[in-house]
Formats: structure tokens, C-alpha cells, sequence
């Protein structure tokens, strides 16, 4: 098309539209057009005419019953008046319909609207209908805040939401568009984005139209059939502009030869921008590696940020990568520069624009967030979108949103995007709603498909969705389930080795267990018109039993069980090798191959699985799955295993060899002997040394010198020593008394409060875990730990979790007096500091100053229940 004709085309299809279809400025119009320029016409036209059209991926015509229900949904929210399409695609239509005749199926096509062809005729001939050709709509003046065009967003089925653009908000993009990429009059840009959506819609179509270079447009179909002919034609046509999600540049990778690939010119290339899906660093890598020998130069990539709430882009030419620490990331939501292994490398999508105000805010509380802190990504600027159809409260919800305690008024789009700035560069991390929280950790979904899209060969890429499910005895915890789809060819018997690689990759690479895997033909994903995967659709057809009934296997947790061979073969046939790796247990070791059971069941995967060295917690056992895994010892061994005796002997050997053991090893270091005479370990002195507990060599004066000097590991050596020695004491006469706990006291100092921890059992809660950060207030504050009761062998158990909080709070009103303080503890010691506090506070306690939950939580899952109390102690010892 020339200028001319997108001149002519706009003022015919304008005048058919009013005097031919009866359509008024304000209608609405369904654009149901396959990709090509019938649908570029009849846009231009609509928007001449002062028609709202509304952009569809239209139905297949041919087998309509599928898709024709999400269209019956747009056509009842926009209150659409006309269906507008080509003279292809409603010959294909009428086609499909005479088929559902013969062969007496039902297809609910909207009855009551009239469809009208907007193609030009064969031959050349153009349509037909009243008024002069050529002349735009005339007596219509279009205002910037009246709405140009319903997009409805990609996501929206069941509840369709279609968001409003007005003409301001157009205009205001395009120019941003012009700004930041510079599109000039020698501007070539390639292309093979939907036209439905924002992306190709808005992006390439009429940020192509308003400016003044060349643009070549492809079918998705055609870039998805031959990804390589993109490339031949940004070669042929020595383009300078491209644009395409992070799949696109994957997909180019695997399936292009290196012979194509050498054959290509990208040197004209200025923009090679990823956006409408998250940029991974690792495809980018990839990409750029692959096409290296091409002449396009690295800095054309063009990470960019946008959402159809805000029309499109809301960044663009991100130029910096952010390297952090994994888990400070997850746990905390706090970007900490960090190289090496167990960092995360983010890709900046862009610095903010002057028009264009972005905020990193808590989700909940809405205040916003300094740099480095992980938070919802709000926006405001003139290309925010007036708000959804018809929905005033859910506009209002998302588009007016305030930042508290501001005086601002100022209003917000929240994106439900998950990002950080840093230098006043945009990241991106996820979306919220897909943010798994798993074992106090945020997990992107995103992270977890990525990292198993190699991991078998059977699996295709691309079909791979990691969701929530409900999880444990009662569903009371959240779990993870994985869905891959994998080749149609696959054979019956590499089923199970597929779910078995899934669930050894997830633990390897995020230490997280699988509650299920389910193995689908393709097909199976459930994704978006625009390719995006669907994951709360894919939990639902999950739980409604819809997605097991056409899965090819499925694998649940409980259903792990004991390796298929005697204990005894165990080993003996060599190592067992994967590409998540697998150890064997020594030969002829019994007792090493029945602990490796045990932690099998336990993960719920085979036994070959289980790294004999690696430490647990490294392979994704958290602090549950040690209280478990102690339970299953103490069962299948007949002998009280503590969670403290799995957790400091964290490898399947190191409990193999505690269990040969008559007495508690690893103890090579032992405090006085005072320790296992004095009634609290924290506060004695040496044997026959008094009450003195500032004695030069008490076990309070080791403990105190090493963290004020700043020997931090050797102050933790120190607790650990105790614990264990203290497991070994019983009292003499062997019976129960009240529950109770010994607290460690690190510092003291004059400032208030009293910081108070309270432990958990196992992993990285205990007592001595607390002295690195006890260390950070040496000479300022009074900082003590205490254990839960029930804790170390020999100290009666609590009947019930209210047992425990009088126990606990008996303890701290003996250690604080009248000082004030704060409860403070991670994990289930989060949940006892919780339920602690809420019992001071019934007693109206005036010197708690506070509780500090170190880790997620939601308030439902604070409450002390049975559950909790069976999951954290009672399953060590019954």
C-alpha cells in the first residue's frame, strides 16, 4: 500500500461504513480479519469514521466450535453493532457453516449482527455503497479523549475486559515511538506480529502508518512455519527495524541452520527490540551468539516494557543487565548485586522517560519501594488507557490506583507486573499473579519452564507451565505442578523418565519438590491468542480433573515409593547417569542404600535420584521435609532421630554414619561439662566454678568473645556443640515434666527492646543460626534465641500448640523481667513468634514492642493448628 492508497482506502471503507453498514461515531465494530492488509484497510477506516473497532482473533472457520465461544463473549461486552471482515475469510466462514450442516453439529456464531465485507473485489473492483468515494467521513471531529479502539487483552476469556484506547492515548504513543526509536524517512521495518494485539496493532501498524518509512508485514503463521524466511526477508529488504517476543529469538536459534544463518546481512539493522513476554538473559545470549557472523551489532537488541493498559511500550532500549543474588531476591525481594552461582542475571528493559512516571510499590500496603526493592510496577503517563468497557469498579481498581499517604493526586495503572529500579533503569521479574510462594520463597513460574526446557529431548519447547496447586494432607500449603507437553512420537516407556528428569531438574535448580508432573500431548498448554501460557487456565483444568483426563502420565508425590530394585542391586550395576545427574549408593552398604529410600520417599522421586553427598537442603529439602524425613528414620530404624541430627548432618552419609552410631556424632569439640549439669547451658560456668556467669572460660564468655571479635563461625560451632551435647541429657527419672527451653543470650547492650528470636527445630532457624545476626548488635541491644520446646531429646513434648506459647511465654518473661522487647522467627518459628505475640497481647503485655515475621506469610497460614503442631514435633518422636 502507498500513501495514496491508504488515503483512498481509509475515506471508502469511512464512507461504507456509514452509509453502507449504518454505523455512527462511538459504534462499536468486531474486526474479524486474518492477518493481511483487509485488516490494516478497515482499520484506518473505522478510525476515520469515528467507529470504535474492536480487533479479534477470528474464529477457524472451518471448526469454529473451539473459539467462537470467546467471540459471542467480546461481541456481548463491547455491545458491538456490526461484524466487519474480508471476502476470504467469510467465504471460509459460510464453508465451515454448510459443514456443521452436513454434519449436524451446532456453532453459535453471533446471530443477531449483520457482517459486512470490507475487502476490495476481484479484480481490483472496490465495494460498493452509497456516498463519494475517496472522502473521509465528514461532520465527525474526533476529541483526544474519545475512545479510538477496544483491545481486548490476550488473557481475557471467560471474563473478557476490553480496554479502552482514546485517540490522546494513540497520538501520545506513536510520537513516543518516534522519540525513542527514530523511525526516519530510510526506515525499513520487518514484521510478523499479530494485528489483534497491542504489539502489532499499535506498535507496527499505526506507529507504521503515522510515519514515513517502509514497512513489510508476515503472517504469524508464515514466521512460525519457516522462522528462517524473517530473517531472508530482513536481509532482502536491507531492513532496519524488527520487533518480536523472547520465544521468537529462541526459536530462531533451534530452527535455523548455521548454513542460513551465514548466508544473512543484518548489518542495516538499528532495532531488534523483545518485548510482550519476559526478555531472558540466557535467549538474548543465545540469539546474539547465533547470529554473530551477520553484521548485527549487539546494541541493536532493544529489550523493551509495555502492557495494553498503558497502549503499549512504557520502556524501550534497555542497555543494562543487573547480576543478584538468587535468594535474596526470592526470599526477601531485595536486589543484591552478587556474581557467580546462585545469582540471576536481569535484563533492564529501559530507562524511564520524562512523560512517563513509574512507581515500584508493595502490592499490598502501597507505599512504594526504594531502589533495589521488588514490587508491583505501577505506571501514569498520557499513553495510560482510559480504563476496561463497562467495568467502572474494575477501572477504578486498576487504573486510579494511589499511593498511600500521599497528598498526591496523582493516579496509578497497576500493571500486576513484578520489576525494580535500579539507576533508573526498569527490570522486569514477573507477574504477580503467577508469583509462586513456595517454602517462604518467590518463585517465578518463568525461571522454573526455562530451566527444564532442555532437560529431555522428548519435551517440546515452549509447551512447559509451572502453577500452584493445593498441596498436603488437607490442601492446607501450596505446592508446585508442572505440566510439559512432550512429542507425539514419544514411546509409552519414556513417559515415566520424562517426569522423572522434571522433577530432578526442579530440585537441582531451584530446590523445590514437584507435587505434580504431568506429562500431555501437545496441545496440552493452554495459551493465549498471542502465544503467552495460560497458567491459572492450566491449574483449573488440573484441579477439575479436564487436563488429567487427557494427560499421557501423571506423577504426584504421594505416589513416590521405594526404588523398583532390591536394596541389595543397589549400586552394583555402576553409576546411574542423567543430565540432572544421579549417585549410587556404595556397594554392599545396606544401611546407605535404606536412608537414600527414606529421603526418596520423602522428595518423592526415585533413589537413584538422591545425591549421596550433596547436602539436603541443597537438592530442596526444606525445614517440613527435615521434621518428615527425621520421622521416617526414627520409624524404619526403631531409634529417636532428632531434626537437629538431620539437619547438621546434611548428607545421606552423614545420617548413614549417625545411625551406625551408639551415641550422637560429629561433636568434635566439646564445651565444659558444666554444660550438661546447669540448668541453662547459656548462662553457666566451668565445672565447680560457681554461679559466676561472667567466668573468663563460661560457655557465655566463649560465646560472647567469638561474635564480638567477630569469629562468627567459630560462635556457631560453639551452639551447635551445645545443641548436640544437650540431646544427649535426660532427666534421671526419666519422666515428663511441664515442657520447657533453654534461650541463648548473644549480646546485651542499653538499647530497647530486648530482640527476641524464636526458633524452629531444623534447617536454618536454629539457635545458632541467629548469631551472625546477633553479631550486627553487639553493644547495642540485649539479642536471644529460643528453641521450641520439645526440642532436644529428653525435654518433654507440648500437648498442644497453647502448651507451647505458655511455655515459651513463661520463658521470656523469666529472661526479659519488665524490659521491652520484640518476637522475631522464620518459618514455623515465625508462626510461634506470631502466636506468641497475640497471647501477650490478650494479657495486655505492655513491654511487647513488636513481632517481626521474616519471611512471607499470609495471616491465614499464622495460626497455630494441629497440622502444624503433628507436621513440626509430634511426627519426630510418635
Amino acid at each position: 500500500m502507498s500513501r495514496a492508497d491508504v488515503v483512498s482506502d481509509m475515506g471508502e471503507v469511512a464512507e461504507f461504513l456509514r452509509h453502507h453498514c449504518g454505523l455512527e461515531p462511538g459504534d462499536r465494530a468486531i474486526l474479524a480479519y486474518p492477518s493481511g492488509l483487509d485488516f490494516v484497510r478497515c482499520l484506518i477506516g473505522c478510525l476515520a469514521a469515528g467507529v470504535v473497532p474492536v480487533p479479534i482473533y477470528p474464529p477457524d472457520p472451518i471448526n469454529p466450535q473451539k473459539t467462537v465461544d470467546r467471540m459471542q463473549r467480546v461481541v456481548a461486552s463491547s455491545g458491538a453493532k456490526a461484524v466487519l471482515t474480508s471476502r476470504r475469510y467469510a467465504n471460509a466462514r459460510r464453508l465451515g457453516t454448510a459443514r456443521s450442516i452436513v454434519t449436524g453439529s451446532t456453532v453459535g456464531w453471533p446471530g443477531d449482527l449483520p457482517w459486512h465485507i470490507t475487502s476490495r473485489g476481484i479484480g481490483g473492483r472496490r465495494m460498493r455503497g452509497p456516498g463519494t468515494p475517496g472522502a473521509p467521513g465528514r461532520g465527525w471531529s474526533p476529541s483526544l479523549d474519545a475512545p479510538a479502539l477496544l483491545q481486548y487483552t490476550s488473557g481475557s476469556t471467560s471474563d473478557p475486559k476490553g480496554v479502552v484506547i482514546t485517540n490522546g492515548n494513540l497520538a501520545h504513543q506513536v510520537d513516543f515511538n518516534r522519540r525513542l526509536l527514530g523511525p526516519g524517512l530510510d526506515a525499513r521495518g520487518v514484521f510478523w506480529l499479530p494485528p489483534y494485539h497491542d504489539f502489532g496493532l499499535i506498535s507496527v501498524i499505526l506507529s507504521g502508518l503515522a510515519g514515513s518509512g517502509e514497512v513489510t508485514l508476515m503472517s504469524p503463521l508464515t514466521f512460525l512455519q519457516r522462522p528462517a524466511l524473517w530473517f531472508d526477508v530482513m536481509d532482502r529488504v536491507r531492513a532496519t527495524h524488527t520487533a518480536a517476543p523472547n520465544f521468537a529469538y529462541e526459536l530462531a536459534v533451534r530452527k535455523t541452520t548455521a548454513e542460513q544463518r551465514a548466508a544473512w546481512d543484518l548489518s542495516s539493522l538499528q532495532v531488534v527490540m523483545s518485548a510482550a513476554e519476559p526478555v531472558r538473559e540466557d535467549t538474548t545470549s543465545r540469539f546474539l551468539d547465533a547470529v554473530s557472523g551477520t553484521g548485527l551489532r549487539r546494541d541493536a537488541f532493544c529489550p523493551a516494557y509495555g502492557l495494553a493498559q498503558h497502549t503499549v511500550a512504557v520502556t524501550m532500549f534497555g542497555r543494562s543487565t543487573l547480576s543478584v543474588d538468587r535468594h535474596q531476591l526470592e526470599t526477601q525481594r531485595l536486589a543484591v548485586p552478587a556474581d557467580g552461582p546462585g545469582s540471576q542475571v536481569l535484563i533492564g528493559c529501559g530507562q524511564v522517560a520524562d512523560d512517563v512516571d513509574v512507581r515500584i510499590v508493595d502490592p499490598e500496603l502501597h507505599v512504594p519501594l526504594a531502589d533495589g526493592q521488588v514490587g508491583e510496577i505501577w505506571v501514569d503517563s498520557p499513553s495510560k488507557a482510559a480504563g476496561y468497557w463497562g467495568l467502572p469498579d474494575k477501572s477504578r481498581d486498576t487504573f486510579g490506583a494511589r499511593l498511600a499517604g500521599s497528598d498526591d493526586s496523582r493516579s496509578y495503572l497497576r500493571t500486576g507486573d513484578l520489576g525494580l529500579l535500579h539507576d533508573g533503569e526498569l527490570y522486569v521479574c514477573g507477574r504477580l499473579k503467577d508469583l509462586l510462594i513456595l517454602a517462604g520463597r518467590n518463585i517465578h513460574p518463568q525461571d522454573i519452564e526455562e530451566s527444564l526446557r532442555d532437560c529431555h529431548p522428548a519435551i517440546r519447547p515452549g509447551g512447559i507451565a509451572a502453577f500452584a496447586v493445593d498441596a498436603g494432607d488437607a490442601g492446607e500449603v501450596e505446592g508446585l505442578a508442572v505440566l510439559v507437553e512432550v512429542k507425539a512420537d514419544i514411546a509409552t516407556e519414556m513417559l515415566s523418565g520424562v517426569a522423572d528428569e522434571v522433577q530432578a531438574v526442579v530440585l537441582k535448580n531451584h530446590q523445590l519438590r514437584c507435587s505434580a508432573v504431568v506429562v500431555a500431548p501437545p496441545g496440552s498448554v493452554s495459551k493465549t491468542t498471542s502465544g503467552k501460557v495460560q497458567r491459572a487456565r492450566c491449574r483449573t483444568r488440573l484441579l477439575d480433573g479436564t487436563l488429567e483426563a487427557e494427560a499421557l502420565l501423571v506423577a504426584r508425590l504421594e505416589d513416590a515409593g521405594p526404588p523398583d530394585v532390591p536394596d541389595d542391586e543397589l549400586g552394583t550395576a555402576g553409576p546411574v547417569v542423567t543430565s540432572a545427574g544421579a549417585w549410587p549408593a556404595a556397594p554392599g552398604d545396606p544401611l546407605l542404600a535404606s536412608v537414600r529410600d527414606q529421603v526418596a520417599a520423602v522428595f518423592g522421586i526415585r533413589a537413584a535420584r538422591v545425591d549421596i553427598d550433596q547436602p539436603l537442603s541443597e537438592q530442596g529439602l526444606d525445614s517440613v521435609g527435615f521434621v518428615k524425613l527425621a520421622s521416617r528414620l526414627s520409624q524404619a530404624f526403631d531409634r529417636d532421630v532428632p531434626p537437629v541430627d538431620v539437619f547438621n548432618h546434611l548428607t545421606v552419609r552423614g545420617l548413614a554414619h549417625i545411625l551406625r552410631d551408639a551415641e550422637v556424632a560429629g561433636c568434635e569439640h566439646h564445651p565444659p561439662q558444666a554444660l550438661l549439669q546447669h540448668p541453662n547451658p547459656a548462662r553457666c560456668g566451668p565445672a565447680g566454678d560457681g554461679d559466676d556467669a561472667s567466668t573468663r572460660d563460661s560457655f557465655e564468655a566463649l560465646l560472647k568473645g567469638a561474635i564480638t571479635t567477630g569469629r562468627i563461625s567459630e560462635g556457631m560451632h560453639l551452639l551447635r556443640s551445645a545443641s548436640q551435647l544437650r540431646l544427649a541429657v535426660q532427666s534421671e527419672s526419666g519422666a515428663r515434666t511441664w515442657p520447657t527451653a533453654v534461650p541463648t543470650t548473644f549480646t546485651s547492650g542499653p538499647k530497647a527492646p530486648h530482640l527476641i528470636f524464636l526458633c524452629t527445630s531444623v534447617f536454618s532457624s536454629g539457635v545458632y543460626n541467629y548469631a551472625k545476626i546477633a553479631s550486627e548488635f553487639r553493644g547495642v541491644r540485649a539479642v536471644s534465641a529460643i528453641p521450641l520446646p520439645g526440642f532436644a531429646r529428653g525435654e518433654p513434648l507440648p500437648d498442644s500448640p497453647e502448651a507451647a506459647v505458655e511455655c515459651l511465654a513463661r520463658i521470656v518473661v523469666e529472661l526479659v523481667g519488665d524490659e521491652p522487647f520484640v518476637l522475631a522467627g522464620q518459618s514455623s518459628g515465625g508462626k510461634f513468634a506470631y502466636a506468641l505475640g497475640k497471647r501477650f497481647e490478650d494479657v495486655r503485655n505492655r513491654n511487647l514492642a513488636g513481632v517481626d515475621l521474616l519471611d512471607s506469610h499470609k495471616e491465614s497460614d499464622l495460626e497455630l493448628t494441629e497440622l502444624l503442631t503433628r507436621e513440626i514435633l509430634y511426627d519426630v518422636y510418635e
